[in-house]
């Protein structure tokens, strides 16, 4: 059979296998560092959770072609891709889409109202596309690319409690912002596997969380809290993959004493440092390891910026009892 074009991270057999051990209506196709794209075979409908960076969307579509035809080589299933449900509209998890939504046109993509929104936008767009070029560049491996604006638009506004059928199988929708105003998370069901936004953080091969508000920190927590409640079976980590079951409630603890060292963090040297001194530090201590692999430093810059300004604005909030 066609041998798949995947990306594979900077870590060990044992720990790929254990966070790419997906079941078998489950299928990764990423095919560059970024975000996952996974594929998601329901008896009926199949559906794609986002797509990664638009310099890697040859590959991705090659991948989804590749598994499509080995699904039928195996059941004689004529496979075609009926969704695309995207997490959030960064250039990281969504940059393919125009590429995947062209060779798929009838494809539905669905998407949270403020996503709807950024890719009206021809500036947003073009941005993605300046990043994701950028990106390509500092891998080395992926072309120059140009994201059509046409391809670019959401066909179904997804909310809070929102269900898509895939056939015996469906998508609850669950709005999780923190990350992003547009971030959404999606329990597949009823396998109760939770597909989380970065508003409830991801993990590291060393099982350190990376907590990543950029927007407002009691919606990051409001976030949390919703997607621990929905009491998942396993949860899926962007940037990650698989955790195991029985990490589940220690990974919520953890993102959430990362949100409180960024905090922590800022609290101490406020006052005390020029904005160029603070981001030095903030570098030095959290652009490290995995993500220093994974993310190019000019996005993790443009994140930091962010994720100061929440931080900030939590310790003032704090400040006035609220």
């Amino acid at each position: 059979m066609p041998q798949l074009r995947l990306y594979q991270p900077p870590i060990s057999k044992e720990l790929y296998e254990e966070r790419f051990g997906f079941p078998d209506n489950i299928v990764r196709v990423t095919a560059g560092a970024g975000g996952e794209a996974l594929l998601v075979f329901g008896s009926e409908k199949t559906a794609l959770i986002d797509c990664g960076m638009a310099c890697f969307q040859k590959d991705l579509i090659y991948n989804i072609h590749t598994v499509f035809l080995n699904r039928y080589l195996q059941d004689e299933h004529v496979y075609t891709l009926d969704y695309i449900f995207c997490t959030h509209s960064h250039y990281d998890h969504i940059g393919a889409l125009a590429a995947v939504k062209k060779e798929w046109p009838n494809a539905i993509t669905c998407a949270s109202a403020y996503a709807k929104k950024v890719f009206s936008r021809p500036g947003a767009i073009k941005t993605m596309q300046e990043m994701s070029n950028a990106a390509g560049r500092d891998y080395q491996n992926a072309e120059e690319i140009e994201i059509e604006f046409a391809y670019m638009q959401v066909d179904q506004v997804l909310s809070e409690g929102d269900r898509i059928s895939l056939g015996k199988e469906s998508i609850l929708v669950l709005e999780t912002p923190g990350h992003t105003n547009c971030s959404l998370s999606y329990a597949l069901e009823p396998q109760r596997i939770l597909f989380l936004s970065e508003s409830t953080g991801t993990l590291s091969p060393q099982n350190t969380a990376q907590s990543a508000i950029l927007k407002h920190y009691y919606e990051g927590y409001d976030s949390i809290r919703k997607c621990k409640a929905y009491n998942a079976e396993r949860l899926v980590i962007p940037h990650c993959g698989l955790i195991p079951a029985d990490f589940n409630d220690t990974y919520w603890k953890l993102v959430k004493e990362d949100m409180e060292s960024i905090v922590q963090f800022l609290a101490e040297r406020q006052g005390k440092m020029t904005d160029e001194e603070l981001m030095e530090d903030y570098t030095r201590i959290y652009y490290v390891g995995q993500r220093q692999k994974e993310q190019p430093r000019e996005a993790f810059l443009l994140n930091a910026v962010y994720q100061l300004k929440a931080a900030a604005e939590e310790i003032e909030q704090r400040k006035e009892g609220r």
